[in-house]
């Protein structure tokens, strides 16, 4: 039986010269560089990116990208991503004066575009160009990691790269990063690095649309299950359990949860608290955006677990989990023990205990939990819960916008969630289906 032919146009050896080439046509050979570098090897993968983006039409793909040696006077892709980075690193910074998460998603987006076209005359970019690279990211690639290998026979532990396989850009992200390589060139317009045609033609270049595409599509995010919720909040150490309360009563995001402190809540005669983060996610918008989030009841019950003698340190500390889970450990029962607990390891445990921690030691916290540290101890309940899948803290933010919609309307929920635009608040509250169904049943 005949092997099957292949779509892809083979990477090639030009034995005489020792060159890569490519034949688009079946015929003419297009030359990529030395044959097995990783130049060659990636301009080979930017030029069957543009004949698959072009239709598989070797008329429309554009002559090959420029080297070292380009003509005076032009600018390659690769020296104009070099001068946006170093203008991200130092506009794009959070409230640390740190580069923040969009310089990392700029970081993402600009490492395919200097791999693939980083030698190409930057105004020689164009649509297709574009479009070759929104091809190349949907798909799986491969990934290297640094790995720690332990030898069986000698214990040494030795470095070594693993290529891991990646699923490809979802459809939306895709989009947005798309939009922001449009971002970089616009930029190179406004500083006269770049020719304004150039950005105008990639403005061209509509983003993918549902069902219109092979990129996979991401789920919606829905909220937590209320059941799920009740099962792994016992699991959950105090501090966590106490932020997740929070957010099931009141709404808040994670981010506001997680920095709260007592100098930033205002206690008032008629029962109700006020807290203001300190920092919140639409603080960037000016003073027209100020977050203050109404501390009810049930909320000032779980407020006052955590409350600090001093009013600038964070409620929900991490070295308070700590501590709770020692103690759990030291005081679990002897049949639950799967090991012998010898009295040299309880008065060990007892110091511990005791202990004051320092500085110096060996482990040491941060004064409130970050975003990852946050996910982590609420998915290790969820494990311990033996759920079939895990919810994350921003789905007890949905899930508080579409009960509040419920009892309250949009307009209720939009001013609990903080949402300046009644829209947003669309995203997080699900329509109230169950109302639906009894009008529709009355009314016939």
């Amino acid at each position: 039986m005949p092997r099957p032919k292949s779509l892809k146009p083979s990477y090639c050896l030009h034995k005489s010269s020792g060159l890569a080439f490519v034949r688009l046509d079946g015929k003419t050979p297009r030359y990529v560089g030395k044959h097995g570098t990783q130049a060659s090897r990636d301009e080979y993968d930017r030029v069957i990116g543009e004949w698959i983006a072009s239709g598989r039409q070797t008329a429309a793909v554009p002559s090959p990208a420029g080297g070292p040696g380009l003509p005076s006077g032009k600018r390659s892709v690769a020296q104009l991503v070099h001068a946006f980075w170093k203008h991200a690193q130092t506009y794009y910074l959070d409230r640390e004066g740190k580069p923040g998460p969009e310089a990392d998603n700029y970081r993402q987006a600009l490492r395919w575009l200097r791999k693939l076209y980083g030698e190409t005359p930057a105004e020689e970019f164009g649509p297709l160009a574009l479009k070759a690279i929104r091809a190349t990211v949907i798909k799986p690639h491969a990934v290297p990691l640094n790995r720690v290998r332990v030898d069986a026979a000698t214990g040494k532990r030795r470095k070594e790269v693993v290529e891991v396989e990646r699923p490809g850009w979802s459809r939306t992200y895709s989009n947005r990063q798309m939009s922001r390589i449009k971002q970089v060139f616009k930029w190179g317009v406004e500083n006269e690095l770049v020719p304004a045609a150039v950005h105008q033609a990639l403005m061209a270049v509509s983003g993918l649309r549902k069902g219109k595409t092979e990129a996979r599509e991401t789920k919606a995010v829905r909220p937590a299950p209320q059941e799920d919720v009740d099962k792994v909040l016992p699991l959950l150490p105090p501090p966590v359990r106490g932020m997740v309360d929070l957010e099931a009563i009141t709404g808040m995001r994670p981010g506001e949860v997680r920095i709260m402190r007592g100098c930033d809540i205002e206690t008032r005669a008629e029962g109700l608290w006020v807290y203001r983060p300190a920092h919140h996610k639409t603080e960037h918008h000016g003073d027209d955006h100020v977050r203050e989030i109404f501390l009810g009841p049930k909320a000032i019950e779980v407020v006052r677990k955590h409350l600090k003698t001093n009013p600038l340190a964070h409620l929900f500390d991490p070295a308070d989990a700590d501590a709770w889970q020692r103690e759990q450990r030291a005081n679990a029962p002897r049949g639950d023990r799967t090991t012998p607990v010898y009295p040299c390891e309880l008065r060990r445990r007892e110091q511990e205990r005791h202990r004051v921690r320092t500085k110096g030691s060996r482990r040491t916290f941060r004064d409130h939990y970050t975003k990852d540290s946050y996910n982590r101890a609420v998915r290790r309940a969820c494990d311990k819960a033996e759920l079939s899948a895990w919810w994350t803290p921003n789905r007890l933010r949905h899930a508080a916008a579409t009960r509040i919609r419920a009892t309250h309307g949009l307009e209720g929920s939009q001013v609990v969630l903080g949402h300046k635009h009644a829209k947003i608040t669309e995203v997080y509250a699900e329509s109230n289906r169950a109302l639906a169904a009894k009008i529709a049943a009355e009314v016939g």
